[in-house]
């Protein structure tokens, strides 16, 4: 199953239906990215699952409050540094998009844009992902780019309790979830 998938997408153990959803919108969005059942695999066995792949990230879907999503865990599968978590994303909400199926895969791997400011949780962001950070944009600058398609936003939110809204875009147009960003943390410890 090697080949076009460089993230693989989970849950979290006792998943609940919306976080099974969260997995499967944030692996469709991201076009190179394969979502697997969790099942009774251990985190172990999901990196050397992932690892077999050829897969660089793992990306664990949490539950939060209420069994909602509130936590999107971004771990390292590179050789030394297996179950590094690399970002941790505290949801304070989600938007779902209501796709229905898979969009089309993207040719390229979609970059990480911020809107209209530079922000760290978008460079962060594009480290998590193993791609490039283009820097600040408007969403105007975003549609007018001819190189990538399919962008990975993080527009500022400036209210109490958020930091920020990631967003999937597709020549300009939203086309995955919305995930309501209420903090993050770089960590460089083992989970394993």
């Amino acid at each position: 199953m090697s080949g076009g998938v460089d993230i693989l997408v989970t849950t979290c153990r006792h998943a609940t239906p919306p976080v099974r959803r969260l997995a499967r919108e944030i692996a469709w969005s991201l076009g190179f990215a394969k979502r697997v059942n969790r099942g009774r695999m251990s985190f172990a066995e999901v990196i050397e699952l992932a690892k077999s792949w050829k897969a660089e990230r793992v990306i664990i879907v949490g539950r939060g409050l209420h069994g909602n999503p509130g936590l999107v865990s971004f771990v390292s599968t590179a050789e030394g540094e297996e179950g590094r978590l690399v970002l941790s994303l505290r949801l304070r909400g989600v938007v779902f998009s209501g796709l229905k199926r898979r969009p089309p895969k993207p040719e390229v791997k979609p970059p990480v844009a911020s809107i209209n400011t530079e922000e760290e949780l978008a460079e962060v962001l594009a480290l998590a992902l193993n791609t490039i950070y283009l820097g600040a944009y408007t969403l105007e600058g975003l549609k007018a780019f001819s190189t990538f398609k399919r962008v990975v936003v993080l527009e500022p939110v400036r209210q109490k309790g958020f930091i920020g809204v990631i967003k999937f875009l597709e020549e300009g147009g939203e086309i995955g979830p919305k995930l309501l960003v209420r903090s993050f943390s770089r960590v460089g410890g083992q989970l394993v």
